[in-house]
């Protein structure tokens, strides 16, 4: 005859989520290079915010307070830039779970030609590339 204990936790524990945003959520931060009078208002999901500063030296961290970011669930967005001297938008932003993004929306400063943002997204090798389409002259 065998005996034994048998032992069954009684509150198991979930594993930890990982996500620095919040379960199924991602981040996008927004930045430019250069100082453009009054700023510009970011409109993401029905959300506005203004961006007011400029980085001389490269692109802000995702977890720099000072740039413009978004938390938002896992999914595709559109958003628009608008200011004395820029009006563009960037179609479909697409976010991932557990990712952020940053967007250098400089090339949309400016009235002349085309435009083009960069997108980079951490944790991922290569960068990907968005269009900013010019809304206009100004």
């Amino acid at each position: 005859m065998h005996s034994g204990i048998l032992c069954k936790e009684d509150n198991p524990t979930e594993p930890a989520n990982t996500n620095p945003y919040g379960s199924g959520n991602g981040k996008i931060t927004f930045y430019k290079t250069q100082s453009v009078a009054g700023g510009v208002d970011i409109r993401l999901n029905n959300v506005t915010k203004h961006d007011a500063y400029f980085w001389n030296s490269g692109a802000p961290g995702c977890d720099n307070e000072s740039a413009v970011s978004f938390i938002l669930p896992a999914g595709t967005y559109r958003a628009d830039l608008s200011g004395q001297t820029v009006n563009c938008n960037y179609p479909a932003i697409s976010l991932t779970e557990g990712q952020c993004k940053t967007v250098n929306y400089t090339p949309c400063i400016g009235t002349g030609g085309g435009g083009g943002g960069e997108l980079t997204a951490t944790g991922h090798t290569g960068k990907f590339s968005f269009s900013c389409n010019k809304l206009g002259t100004l």
